[in-house]
């Protein structure tokens, strides 16, 4: 829908942009060629220059108005002829000499085109880490949180949908080893296995008849298990009742002597 040749974005307006098209007949082209296209909506209702895009994070309205002249971004052609009519000769030769604008039109669609492409084949080759920052407030107020701003931040971000897909996986994952030391008080005889995943599975089972988590939401891997949403939690809670049980009668050993 948006680079995608013949009936996208950016190729239609690059055509429209090299051609005597204006707004209106770009419009019209753009909707006959996407009509039905599950992503772009055109209402009757609307003004003629208007349609919009499902994007990932939510729908977005978008007006044509006056977009093939500044696709074509004359501001660089106006200033060299300017320049090249100065008074100054020295500056108007220079730029009649070494003129910046090529000779076929270098439009913005086409320049974004490409700074896109660029940007995809630099994060292809790196392993890039973002910092999302979610403002709170408009004001600029501390300790004001508006629950409205927030959402429509995480929901743009791609963070609700992110969790979302989350929940229907496993994010929970823990290695068979590192299992067995933090939970082995969870299974009887858990101990006696040499093998890090028999001694896991073997507290899983123990969890499992005692109601505490569903079997249906673990898997077993090469090297670690996981848990569905909610499943990790329960295993710790469960630690911590056995942990809160032993403390006291510890406790109660170091003070008699």
């Amino acid at each position: 829908l948006i680079q995608k040749r013949p009936g996208g974005i950016l190729p239609l307006l690059e055509s429209a942009s090299l051609s005597r098209a204006d707004d209106a007949s770009f419009m019209q082209n753009l909707s006959t060629k996407n009509n039905g296209h599950p992503r772009f909506r055109k209402e009757e209702l609307w003004d003629e220059s208007e349609f919009s895009i499902k994007h990932y994070a939510g729908e977005v309205i978008y007006t044509t108005e006056d977009w093939i002249n500044k696709n074509k971004d004359p501001l660089q052609t106006d200033l060299e002829t300017t320049i090249r009519s100065s008074s100054d000769t020295v500056l108007g030769n220079f730029f009649g000499k070494y003129s910046l604008s090529s000779g076929s039109m270098n439009t913005v669609s086409s320049q974004y085109k490409t700074q896109l492409n660029d940007l995809l084949n630099t994060l292809g080759k790196t392993h890039p880490h973002f910092i999302r920052c979610i403002i709170p407030n408009h004001t600029k107020t501390p300790l004001k949180i508006e629950d409205s701003i927030v959402l429509d931040q995480l929901r743009c971000n791609g963070v609700l949908e992110g969790i979302k897909i989350s929940r229907l996986g496993y994010p929970n994952r823990v290695k068979y080893a590192e299992f067995v030391k933090r939970y082995f008080i969870l299974g009887e005889g858990s101990r006696k296995f040499a093998d890090a995943r028999e001694a896991t599975e073997e507290i899983i089972s123990h969890l499992v008849e005692d109601s505490i988590i569903d079997g249906e939401k673990v898997q077993f891997g090469r090297t670690k298990v996981f848990f569905k949403v909610g499943e990790l939690t329960k295993i710790e809670e469960a630690r911590e009742k056995i942990v809160e049980g032993i403390v006291p009668i510890i406790q109660a050993a170091s003070k008699g002597y």
